[in-house]
């Protein structure tokens, strides 16, 4: 130890900084670490190519280890909430369930859609029972399948049996022809009320052949009209009264 105790300096032979020795280290050469290797790897090129190449080697197999062994080691699993079956742990549900819940999303996000847009429609009156409905989409004039049933089975009888007697006919709504005619019995005159219409009441609306079927008249808008229940039964297979001028005109 130099004079007064105080360690000898040295410059480092890599950087050149001074540093102080110790008494364990009196040959040092460089300040740290860093430099001696560095200082190293400048005298020794060729061994710090082969050593790195080997290090990177060796590290690329411990990745490959570990890789084949995290591929053969089976994943933890957990049961499905809904069916059971068994699903990775980040997973909510298994393929199926997961398709089927995003189906009924959809289907949900629709129907909530539809309602609010049926919402704001306005009201319809049913052409058969004439009570007000809201329609679910454009085209829909009855306010059940049941009336549209009753509807299409009545408006199809009476075209139907024109046909089996060789006469003319067409598509007659009973409705537009209660309407055309005022809802009034074209023999009695009385007024028929179209909430009556289906029922056995004496004025309940029923659409009457003014020339019977059976005698060679049409089923068609000129040859029918609206007629109370009392006078189409008291009627029967007569003709009675006379084509109305709105059905003759159109």
């Amino acid at each position: 130890m130099a004079d007064g105790g105080i360690a000898p300096a040295r410059a480092c032979a890599q950087c050149g900084s001074v540093f102080q020795l110790q008494l364990r280290y009196f040959n040092k050469m460089y300040c740290g670490s860093k430099c001696k290797v560095s200082a190293w790897r400048t005298s020794n090129p060729e061994r710090f190519a082969a050593m790195r190449a080997a290090n990177r080697a060796s590290v690329k197999e411990r990745e490959a280890a570990a890789r084949a062994e995290r591929d053969t080691r089976p994943a933890p699993t957990k049961p499905c909430p809904t069916c059971g079956v068994s699903v990775r742990l980040k997973r909510k549900r298994c393929d199926a369930c997961n398709r089927r819940h995003n189906s009924n999303k959809v289907a949900q996000h629709l129907k909530a859609k539809l309602l609010i847009e049926i919402e704001r429609r306005p009201d319809r009156q049913c052409k058969e029972c004439g009570q007000a409905f809201r329609p679910v989409h454009g085209a829909m004039l009855f306010c059940s399948a049941t009336c549209s049933k009753r509807n299409s089975s009545r408006s199809s009888k009476g075209k139907r049996e024109a046909r089996k007697r060789g006469v003319g006919s067409e598509t007659v709504n009973a409705i537009a022809v209660f309407e055309r005619d005022g809802w009034r019995c074209h023999i009695c005159k009385r007024k028929t009320p179209r909430d009556l219409r289906g029922t056995y009441k004496p004025s309940a609306p029923e659409l009457d052949h003014i020339v019977p079927l059976s005698l060679g008249g049409t089923h068609t808008y000129s040859n029918t009209a609206c007629s109370c229940r009392k006078c189409n039964g008291r009627k029967g297979a007569t003709v009675l009264g006379q084509p109305s001028l709105l059905a003759l005109c159109a």
